[in-house]
């Protein structure tokens, strides 16, 4: 509804300027109303100059900032996540490499500490050398 109505505030605005620019034209005689707009015409294009430059110096401080701490700051961030993605992985390594508490009477427990006992005495064999032989006799 605001822009509908600054938009007809504006339309009637600029219509009634048009109106008395013609009205200016058409009996050659100066308009008090445009006269006093006039004097204000060098002003205002000074002040947008001015705004124009202001904007622009502003854009390509921005921009600077962007483009010289940028490559620090995506080299910040992946630092963070790497460190976190490095902490995630020591705290969970074990699951992760399948490495878990072996359950006293687990269905694969007897064979798991086997292997564990196998490799925690550094002899090199298999299971079937003892576990699977006693168990087909049974």
């Amino acid at each position: 509804m605001a822009n509908i109505i600054i938009f007809a505030s504006s339309l009637i605005l600029a219509l009634l300027l048009l109106f008395l620019k013609y009205l200016e034209l058409r009996f050659q005689k100066k308009n008090s109303i445009l006269e006093y707009i006039r004097r204000y015409d060098v002003k205002t294009e000074n002040i947008l100059l001015r705004i124009k430059f202001l904007l622009v110096q502003f854009i390509q401080s921005i921009r600077y900032l962007v483009l010289v701490h940028l490559k620090e700051i995506i080299i910040v961030f992946f630092d963070r996540f790497y460190d976190k993605i490095r902490e995630f992985y020591h705290l969970k390594k074990d699951s992760i490499m399948g490495k878990k508490t072996l359950l006293s009477k687990g269905s694969a427990s007897f064979y798991l500490k086997k292997i564990k006992e196998d490799k925690s005495n550094s002899v090199k064999g298999s299971i079937e050398d003892g576990a699977l032989i006693d168990s087909d006799k049974g």
